[in-house]
């Protein structure tokens, strides 16, 4: 009972929201439309339920395991921007770096791993946990995730709503942003890096 004394609707706000920005789903439109026409379907319960449970265990053991495999925060970080650099230039040149597997659907890979419980997102859920009680950050996440959901759910109607032409402009752009993302990560991570191993 003790646990739940700690909920504050403030806080878990605050969570919802930087969680949101992180996982950017609204932007990932292009990308799960891409993917449904790729996978011929997309299994929201099993992505958004699992990218819950990943963002909740990893909040809870993801120091642990990191640690445990002798990987820091940055270095773990830095291999989540590349990951989400090779997205973003499959997106914006149209090429096909990462080979589809022979799998009907998309849920668990790409989209709960790393579309939306990526490195960056599990990062941030670690962020949050030096500010937040743990009850509103998976508040936060619970929220996210029921977004997610809806999200994947009504793809296929932005799908029918929008033009080809419309999605493939909307892809470029958020490529683009995906991109810049990708290196925001990259840069801030390599230098803290740099400061934690480096000493002049």
């Amino acid at each position: 009972m003790n646990f739940f004394e700690h909920i504050s609707w403030k806080e878990t706000f605050t969570c919802f929201m930087v969680l949101f920005a992180v996982i950017d789903i609204i932007g990932s439109v292009p990308i799960i439309v891409s993917l449904r026409q790729k996978f011929g379907k997309i299994e929201a319960e099993k992505a958004s339920i699992v990218a819950g449970i990943i963002m909740i265990a990893f909040l809870f053991i993801g120091k642990e395991i990191l640690r445990f495999i002798g990987v820091d925060l940055n270095s773990f970080a830095i291999a989540g921007a590349f990951v989400i650099f090779i997205i973003a230039l499959e997106m914006i040149l149209g090429i096909e770096i990462q080979k589809s597997s022979q799998a009907n659907a998309a849920s668990i890979v790409p989209i709960a791993f790393p579309l939306v419980a990526g490195a960056g997102t599990l990062t941030t859920t670690l962020s949050l946990k030096a500010e937040f009680h743990e009850i509103n950050i998976i508040l936060g996440i619970i929220l996210n995730t029921i977004l997610v959901y809806i999200v994947l759910r009504i793809a296929p109607w932005i799908e029918k709503k929008m033009g080809e032409g419309s999605l493939q402009i909307l892809q470029k752009v958020f490529g683009i942003i995906l991109l810049a993302i990708s290196i925001k990560l990259f840069t801030a991570n390599f230098a803290q890096l740099i400061q934690n191993y480096v000493h002049f």
